[in-house]
C-alpha cells in the first residue's frame, strides 16, 4: 500500500555506531567489568565457605559490587538494544555484527565476573544472603536471587560455570545468530499471475497476511522453497541448540536430575504444576477451539483452510487495507478509552519515531519490542503491511512498550519479567483494540472483521502454539537419542498440526519447525508456551473491568509493576486471589474464549 512509514529515529540514545558516546559507554562496561573483577577476587576468600558468616568489610564490599554491576548492566543491556536495533532493520550491517561479536565477549566477561558472586548469593546461608542485599540499591534483587537459590542444585563450580560463559559465544549463541543471518539475507521468489519477484524473507511473511489469496499462497509456497534450501543448515542448528543444552543439563544432574523443560520453567518464573494445568485445560477443549477453524474455512468458501490462509484478513468484500496512521489513531482511541494515559502513550510513540514499520531490502523479519534502559524509552519493531493482523500486532507491540514505561522509574532488574507475564500486557492491548472496534462497529462486516481477528488469535494462542509446544517437547524427547533429521523434524511437526487442527486443514505446514524464528532462538527454549499463558491471563484481567470499576487501571498498572518481582502464582495470588496450578482457574479464561468463538460462529450463520 501507497503510505509514508515510519522509520526509527534512534539519534537520542547514539549517533551511529561509531559515536563518541557509544565508544565511552562501551569504556564505562569495560572499567566497571575490572571494578568488579578486582573487588571480587579481593574477598575470594570470604567465598570459599558458604555457610562462613561474612565479615561487615566483606558484606560493604559485595553490596558496592551489585551498584557497581547494575549500572554496568543498564550501559550494556543500551548498547546491546541499540547493536539488535541496527541489525534488525539491516542484516548484512557488518559493524553492527562486529560490534555484536564484541559485545557478545564482554557480556560474557561480566558474567565470569559475577558469578563467584551469584555462586555464593546462590548457596550460602540466609544471614549472609539477607545482608548483602539490605540495602535501598539492592534490595529489588531479592527475587531475583530467591530464584537463583531455587536453582542451587543444579549449580556448578566457579570454573565450570565461567567455561560455559566462554564457550556460549561460539558455540551456542553462534548457532541463533546463524539463524537470524540465514532469515535476514535470505531472498523469496514471490511468483504472481503478472510478474515474478524477489522479496525479503519479512516482505514474504507480510505477504502472507495479504487481503489477496493469489498473492497469500504465491508468497508461502515461495518462503517454502526457501526453506527448504535452508533445511539441513537449520536442522543442524536446531540439533546443536538442544544438544547443548541437553549436554549442559547432564553436566548439571550432578545432585538430581535435569530436564530439558527445568530452565524454560524457572526462566517463565512457574512450576510444572502450572504449565500441566494450562496444558492440559486447552486440550480438553481443543474440539471446542476447532470450531473456528470450520468457521473460518466456510468464510473462505472451503471445506478446509489452506495453511497460507491461517493469517489471512477476514474474507468479505469490503475488507480493506488499513493505513498505518488510521491504525495508531484506532490503537490510541481504544487505549484512551481504559486509560488516557495509554492513549497518550501511543501518540508519543508515534510521534517520536520509536516505531519501526518501513519494509527494507535486509530487514528482519517479525515484530517485537525493545527498549533503552539508560532513557527507560522503548521501541516497537514490525513491517507493516495493512492488514487487520498488522493492526492487532501494532496493539500488541504497543502492549509490551507500554509496560517497560509503566517500570521505567523502578530498578532495571523489575524490568527483567519473565515472557510469561511479559505477554499479558501485550495481549490485553489486542483485547482492548478488539473491545473498542466492538463498541464501535457499524456494519456487520465491521464486527465480522473484528470476530474474525478473535477467532484468528484463539487458533494461533491456543492451537498453533500447542502445536508448536508438542513439537518442540517430542524433538527435544527424540534428540536425547541422537540427531534428528530435517525429515524428522518435519514428520514431528505434521504429527503436531494433525494432533491439534485435526482435520481443518487441507495440509501441514511440515517446514514451520524452519521458517519459525522462535525454535532456533539461542538464549530461549520453550518460546512457545508464555504467549499461551499471556493470553489467558490477560483474559482473566480483562474479564475484571466491570468488577473494578475505577480502580481498574490503578490496579492494572500495579500489576504490571510486579511482574518482575514474583512468581506468576505468587502475582495472580496476590492480585487476583486465584490459584494457578488448578484447571479451573484456566477453564474460566477458556470458558471467555469459547464464548467469543461461539459469538463468531453464530455472526457466519
Amino acid at each position: 500500500m501507497n503510505q509514508n512509514l515510519p522509520k526509527w529515529n534512534n539519534s537520542d540514545e547514539y549517533l551511529s555506531l561509531n559515536s563518541q558516546e557509544f565508544k565511552s559507554d562501551l569504556d564505562f562496561v569495560k572499567l566497571n567489568i575490572s571494578k568488579i573483577t578486582e573487588s571480587i577476587q579481593k574477598n575470594s576468600n570470604e567465598f570459599s565457605q558458604y555457610d562462613q558468616e561474612l565479615n561487615s568489610t566483606a558484606i560493604i564490599d559485595l553490596q558496592k559490587v551489585l551498584e557497581i554491576y547494575t549500572a554496568t548492566f543498564k550501559v550494556l543491556y543500551n548498547l546491546t538494544t541499540y547493536i539488535h536495533c541496527e541489525l534488525s532493520l539491516d542484516a548484512k550491517n557488518t559493524e553492527a555484527h562486529r560490534l555484536d561479536s564484541q559485545l557478545n565477549q564482554i557480556k560474557s566477561q561480566l558474567n565470569i565476573a559475577m558469578n563467584p558472586l551469584n555462586s555464593f548469593l546462590s548457596r550460602t546461608t540466609e544471614n549472609n544472603y539477607l545482608n548483602i542485599l539490605n540495602t535501598p540499591q539492592n534490595q529489588d534483587y531479592k527475587f531475583y536471587y530467591s530464584q537463583f537459590r531455587k536453582q542451587k542444585d543444579f549449580l556448578l563450580s566457579d570454573e565450570e560455570e565461567n567455561m560455559i560463559s566462554q564457550l556460549k559465544i561460539n558455540g551456542h549463541t553462534a548457532w541463533g545468530n546463524l539463524y537470524n543471518s540465514l532469515a535476514g539475507t535470505s531472498q523469496v521468489t514471490v511468483v504472481l499471475p503478472t510478474e515474478t519477484k524477489m522479496i525479503s524473507v519479512a516482505g514474504a511473511a507480510s505477504l502472507v497476511r495479504s487481503a489477496d489469496p493469489i498473492a497469500r499462497k504465491a508468497a508461502w509456497h515461495g518462503l517454502q522453497q526457501t526453506w527448504s534450501t535452508h533445511k539441513e543448515s537449520v536442522a543442524a542448528i536446531l540439533n546443536s541448540l538442544a544438544g547443548w543444552r541437553h549436554d549442559i543439563n547432564l553436566k548439571r544432574s550432578h545432585t538430581k536430575k535435569m530436564d530439558f523443560l527445568d530452565t524454560p520453567l524457572h526462566q517463565n518464573c512457574i512450576t510444572e504444576n502450572t504449565l500441566n494445568a494450562m496444558m492440559t485445560a486447552i486440550a480438553e477443549n481443543k474440539t471446542q477451539i476447532q470450531t473456528a477453524l470450520k468457521t473460518m474455512a466456510t468464510l473462505h468458501q472451503q471445506k478446509q483452510l489452506n495453511p497460507w490462509d491461517l493469517l489471512a484478513p477476514a474474507p468479505i468484500k469490503s475488507t480493506t487495507q488499513v493505513s498505518y496512521q488510521d491504525a495508531i489513531s484506532l490503537i490510541q482511541k481504544a487505549f484512551d478509552d481504559m486509560d488516557p494515559e495509554m492513549g497518550k502513550f501511543v501518540s508519543m510513540m508515534n510521534e517520536k519515531n520509536w516505531i519501526d514499520a518501513c519494509p527494507r531490502p535486509n530487514k528482519a523479519q517479525g515484530a517485537y519490542c525493545t527498549g533503552f534502559l539508560k532513557s527507560g524509552n522503548p521501541r516497537v519493531f514490525m513491517t507493516y503491511g495493512g492488514s487487520e493482523q498488522d493492526v492487532s500486532t501494532l496493539a500488541h507491540e504497543l502492549g509490551h512498550g507500554y509496560h517497560s514505561w509503566v517500570l521505567r522509574d523502578l530498578h532495571p532488574i523489575a524490568g527483567d519479567y519473565p515472557m510469561t507475564l511479559a505477554e499479558t500486557a501485550s495481549i490485553f492491548s489486542e483485547n482492548l483494540l478488539f473491545d473498542y472496534q466492538i463498541k464501535h462497529a457499524k456494519t456487520k462486516d465491521e464486527l465480522m472483521n473484528v470476530y474474525w481477528s478473535i477467532a484468528e488469535g484463539a487458533v494461533g494462542l491456543l492451537l498453533n502454539i500447542s502445536t508448536r509446544f508438542e513439537f518442540e517437547k517430542n524433538f527435544y524427547e527424540k534428540r536425547k537419542s541422537g540427531y534428528v533429521s530435517s525429515d524428522e523434524l518435519s514428520e514431528l511437526m505434521k504429527n503436531s498440526f494433525k494432533n491439534w487442527y485435526g482435520e481443518y486443514l487441507s495440509s501441514s505446514d511440515e517446514l514451520f519447525w524452519a521458517s519459525k524464528l522462535h525454535f532456533s532462538i539461542s538464549e530461549v527454549s520453550f518460546y512457545n508456551f508464555p504467549y499461551t499463558f499471556g493470553y489467558l491471563f490477560s483474559l482473566s484481567l480483562f474479564a475484571r473491568r466491570n468488577e473494578w470499576g475505577s480502580e481498574f487501571s490503578s490496579k492494572y498498572k500495579a500489576i504490571l509493576r510486579d511482574t518482575g518481582l514474583m512468581t506468576a502464582e505468587d502475582l495472580i495470588q496476590k492480585h487476583l486471589g486465584e490459584d494457578i496450578t488448578k484447571e479451573e482457574y484456566w477453564q474460566k479464561s477458556l470458558d471467555i474464549v469459547i464464548e467469543k468463538i461461539q459469538a463468531f460462529n453464530r455472526l457466519v450463520g
